[in-house]
């Protein structure tokens, strides 16, 4: 036994007791007063070096209103499961909990039992209604008045202050018993159900009757919505299967677009450098932004000025050498010279010939090369424009389809839930 500064003691959390007054409250601090306390209450350490209160809240909280400075303690080592055993059966045991209080105690004594069972050496999970059959058997009470007093935490808190008010006084709010038939409806229809139907303008066995035909309209309703949702979930579905067909036919046409990119320089570079090659594999370029990666960076090769300029200029080049030949054949057969005027060596008529033939080939192929790179600038313009459009479908395509899914989850949500 010790004795322990109530500031180094902190209240149970695991406690059902809510309300701490009344006259119950004033005849234990009234005998503290008077005679000391009787019995020490229970903590347990904690890793704080302060210490729970498990038993004897009452006492812990009368010490505080007397302006104790300490109060004298059994300490013990619990673990959450035995301190809320013995919270509990103590406030069971020293005073009528109200049915609030008796709904948080079950509910939190469920909580804390062990949420696994082992058999044949496999981990299963407890069923609702098996951890309901320990909270009954530990407390000697049936399964179903457990269910009834935690069924009575979804209501609204101002309704489970009317069934507190009416246990100390019976004249006042209303009785447990139209709690748990309140709870049979739905969370979010309560308070309206209560507001239309107050429980003092009927028997229970006529409260009875009027939640039972709001539970009976539900159940009508909830079979027309899922119905409607029936119908919307098709309708969303034929939705995806036609979204489908069109991204498979999107698919079909880039990828034969894809198949018509030209990677003839891309291998021309591997064989040239295995650095490239390594380069290319990683990149795949069956990946439809791949492919149009690599046209753009093409295009923009192709439109190079400096590649143009240079044909240009040797074009004009070549031209300007067949144009000063055929002067030069010219003025020899006009003039009848026999010495060339710019090298002044003899004049081989044959010579020029070839030489101006030699020009004119590379003027011709200079020409066929631009065409070439013309021809091949459009082609690639095409084929990135189709990429690069249909690819923009595909991924609308997608995105819708992508919405479509989560609708249909929703409203499968929706169906589960009703």
């Amino acid at each position: 036994m010790v004795q322990i500064k109530l500031s180094d003691l902190t209240p149970n959390k695991y406690n059902p007791r809510e309300i701490f007054r009344g006259a119950a409250m004033e005849e234990l601090k009234d005998s503290m007063a008077d005679v000391g306390l009787i019995h020490p209450i229970l903590v347990r350490p904690l890793k704080n070096n302060k210490s729970e209160v498990v038993a004897g809240m009452r006492r812990y909280y009368a010490a505080n209103d007397l302006k104790w400075e300490s109060i004298e303690c059994h300490s013990r080592e619990l673990n959450d499961l035995d301190s809320v055993k013995i919270a509990f059966s103590e406030n069971i045991k020293r005073e009528n909990l109200n049915p609030i209080e008796l709904g948080k105690m079950y509910q939190t004594y469920m909580e804390y039992l062990p949420q696994t069972e082992t058999k044949n050496k496999k981990a299963f999970k407890k069923s609702e209604s098996m951890l309901l059959e320990e909270v009954a058997h530990e407390f000697n009470i049936s399964n179903i008045t457990v269910r009834n007093y935690i069924s009575l935490l979804i209501l609204p808190e101002e309704l489970r202050s009317l069934i507190v008010l009416n246990h100390g006084d019976m004249k006042k709010g209303f009785s447990v018993t139209y709690g748990f038939e309140l709870a049979r409806i739905p969370s979010e229809q309560i308070l309206d159900f209560y507001k239309i139907y107050n429980p003092k303008d009927y028997t229970t066995e006529q409260y009875q009757k009027k939640v039972s035909e709001k539970i009976a309209e539900n159940k009508l309703e909830g079979e027309k919505k899922i119905k409607k949702l029936e119908g919307n979930l098709n309708k969303a579905q034929l939705e995806i299967e036609k979204l489908i067909q069109r991204q498979e036919a999107f698919e079909e046409r880039i990828n034969k677009n894809i198949e018509k990119v030209d990677y003839g320089e891309v291998e021309k570079a591997i064989e040239e450098n295995n650095e490239v090659e390594e380069e290319i594999e990683e990149s795949n370029y069956d990946n439809v932004e791949k492919a149009i990666e690599f046209l753009t960076k093409q295009l923009e090769e192709f439109q190079s000025e400096e590649k143009l300029d240079k044909l240009a200029k040797d074009i004009k080049h070549n031209e300007h050498q067949v144009d000063d030949l055929d002067i030069l054949l010219d003025r020899t057969d006009k003039e009848a010279i026999s010495i060339c005027p710019y090298c002044l060596a003899k004049i081989d008529i044959n010579i020029i010939n070839k030489r101006k033939e030699l020009f004119e080939a590379e003027v011709k192929n200079f020409r066929d090369e631009l065409k070439e790179i013309n021809s091949t600038m459009d082609f690639n313009q095409d084929l990135k424009r189709d990429l690069e459009s249909d690819y923009e479908f595909l991924v609308e395509i997608l995105t819708k389809i992508e919405q479509k899914e989560k609708e249909v989850g929703d409203i499968t949500d929706a169906i589960s839930g009703l």
